[in-house]
C-alpha cells in the first residue's frame, strides 16, 4: 500500500516569508510507517516535481485558507489522470468548513488529530465506524464523531524530515541555518474567542527525555535551530525548566525561538533565565490588544501589565521580543485601535506584526456575530476566510490605521538598527521586500 501527501503552495507566495516543515503531515507519515505503509510527501512550497497519481492508494492534501485554489486545481489534475484514485483532505480548513471541502471528487475530510484516523482509513472498509472523518453516505453530508486525540505523545514516532529535503525551508527571523520546526506539545487550556485551535483538544505535553531525543536526531541530521511550534509551549513551565535543563547538561550548541505559543502570565525572570541560557533568542508576547475592554471580551486571560512586566525582563536578559496584534474586532471604533497602537508603542517589542480581526467558522468570535445577526455568510466568506466588513470603520479607515501600526511601531531608526544586527544581511534585505510588497509598513 503506498500514500502519498501533497503540499500546494498558497496563490500569493509573496505574503509568507516562512516556510516550514510540514510537521503534520510528517508526523502521520511517519506514523504510517511504523505500520508497515509506504508513504511518500512532495511539499511544492520548497520543490518541483510530477507524480503519476495512479502509483498511489490514496493521495491526501494538507489544506488551509492560504493554499486552497491551489489544492483544489490540483486535485482537478489527479482527477482526470487518475478518476479511481483517493483523495482526502486535512487540516485547519477541515473542522471549519467541512460542507464546502466535502465535494463528489473527494473521498473523505480527516478531522483533528490523524495519526490514528489516517491508519484505520487506509485498512478498514467501514468509513462510518472510523471517528474524526466528513464522508458522504446516500447524498448527505456526515461527521463520524470526534477522534480520540493521542494521549501519550511519546508513543509516537517523529516526523522524519529526510522524506523532505528539509534544508531549503527557511525563515527571515533566524540565527542559525538549517532550521527545523518541532512541537513538544498539542492543544491549549485557553479559549480565545478568535482562534480556531479552541475547536482542538486539551493540552498535552511530551516529556523533556522525549523532546530532548527528537532534537538529538535532528541535530545529527545538521539542523542547527529550532522553531518551537506549540500553542502553548510555556504552560508547563516546570515541564519547559526540565528541558532547558537537559539541553544545558547535554551541552547542545543549538539555538531556538518561539513566534507563537508562549504566555505573557506564563513567564517569570528564573524561566527566562533558563531560557536564555539554553539557546532560546526569541520569543512571542503578544496580548493581541491594547485596549483592556477588548482584552476581557477577548479571553486572553491575562493583564496589559503581565505584558509588559516580561517585556522588560526579556530587555534586561537580551531575549528579542515579537508581538502580534489583532486589529479591528467588531466592537471596537478608531478609538479602540489607536489604544492598541499606542500599547504596542509602549511595549516596545523588537518585532511587530498587526493583523486584522477575522471570524473563522465555528470560533466563539464568529459565534458572537451570529448572534447579532451578522450576516457573515454575505460578507465574502470562503473556505474559512472572512474579510468582513466593519460596522464601525471602513476599509480604507482600517488601512490607514494599519499602515499606522506598522509605521509608528516599526520605521524607527532604532529598530531599523536593531533588525539589522539580530538578522544575517539577506534575511533584512528579504524583510524589507516584504513591507514594501505587502504594504506592512
Amino acid at each position: 500500500m503506498r500514500v502519498l501527501f501533497v503540499l500546494e503552495q498558497p496563490k500569493k507566495q509573496y505574503l509568507y516569508l516562512t516556510k516550514l516543515q510540514p510537521l503534520g503531515v510528517l508526523y502521520i507519515a511517519s506514523y504510517l510507517d511504523s505500520k508497515g505503509i509506504e508513504t511518500e510527501v512532495i511539499d511544492y512550497n520548497v520543490e518541483n516535481k510530477s507524480f503519476d497519481p495512479k502509483k498511489y492508494d490514496l493521495i491526501g492534501y494538507s489544506i488551509n485558507t492560504a493554499n486552497i485554489e491551489n489544492t483544489l486545481s490540483s486535485i482537478d489534475r489527479v482527477k482526470k489522470k487518475s478518476p479511481n484514485t483517493k483523495i482526502v483532505l486535512g487540516g485547519p480548513l477541515v473542522k471549519l468548513v467541512p460542507k464546502k471541502l466535502l465535494k463528489n471528487n473527494i473521498y473523505a475530510l480527516v478531522q483533528g488529530e490523524a495519526e490514528e484516523t489516517f491508519y484505520q482509513l487506509l485498512t478498514k472498509n467501514n468509513l462510518e465506524k472510523i471517528p474524526g472523518l466528513w464522508i458522504k453516505k446516500n447524498n448527505k453530508i456526515m461527521f463520524t464523531g470526534k477522534s480520540r486525540p493521542v494521549q501519550n505523545l511519546d508513543s509516537l514516532p517523529f516526523p522524519d524530515l529526510t522524506k523532505i529535503p528539509f534544508k531549503k525551508y527557511n525563515i527571515v527571523l533566524k540565527k542559525k541555518k538549517p532550521v527545523a520546526s518541532i512541537v513538544t506539545s498539542r492543544g491549549c487550556p485557553y479559549n480565545c474567542i478568535f482562534c480556531d485551535h479552541s475547536l482542538g483538544f486539551k493540552f498535552r505535553a511530551r516529556s523533556p527525555e522525549n523532546v530532548i531525543s527528537e532534537i538529538q536526531k535532528n541535530l545529527n541530521l545538521g539542523v542547527k535551530e529550532f522553531w518551537i511550534a506549540d500553542d502553548n509551549f510555556t504552560m508547563d513551565m516546570k515541564r519547559v525548566e526540565d528541558i532547558c535543563d537537559l539541553i544545558i547538561q547535554k551541552n547542545l550548541d543549538i539555538s531556538f525561538s518561539m513566534a507563537n505559543g508562549v504566555r505573557a502570565d506564563r513567564l517569570d525572570l528564573r524561566i527566562l533565565k533558563k531560557l536564555k541560557k539554553a539557546g532560546c533568542w526569541m520569543l512571542s508576547i503578544s496580548p493581541e490588544t491594547g485596549n483592556n475592554d477588548s482584552l476581557k471580551k477577548i479571553n486572553k486571560g491575562f493583564s496589559l501589565n503581565d505584558a509588559l512586566i516580561a517585556r522588560k525582563i526579556c530587555k534586561k536578559l537580551e531575549i528579542t521580543v515579537m508581538s502580534n496584534f489583532i486589529l479591528g474586532f467588531p466592537w471596537e471604533d478608531e478609538k479602540s485601535i489607536i489604544q492598541t497602537i499606542n500599547f504596542a508603542k509602549k511595549l516596545d517589542a523588537d518585532i511587530n506584526h498587526f493583523c486584522r480581526a477575522i471570524p473563522f467558522p465555528g470560533t466563539p468570535l464568529w459565534n458572537s456575530l451570529k448572534k447579532i445577526n451578522y450576516s457573515l455568510e454575505d460578507k465574502g466568506l470562503n473556505f474559512g476566510g472572512l474579510k468582513y466588513e466593519h460596522p464601525r470603520i471602513s476599509e480604507k479607515k482600517f488601512k490607514y490605521l494599519l499602515k499606522k501600526a506598522y509605521w509608528e511601531t516599526m520605521m524607527k531608526p532604532r529598530k531599523i538598527i536593531h533588525l539589522s544586527k539580530i538578522l544575517n544581511f539577506k534575511d533584512f534585505i528579504d524583510l524589507g521586500k516584504y513591507a514594501l510588497v505587502t504594504g506592512n509598513l
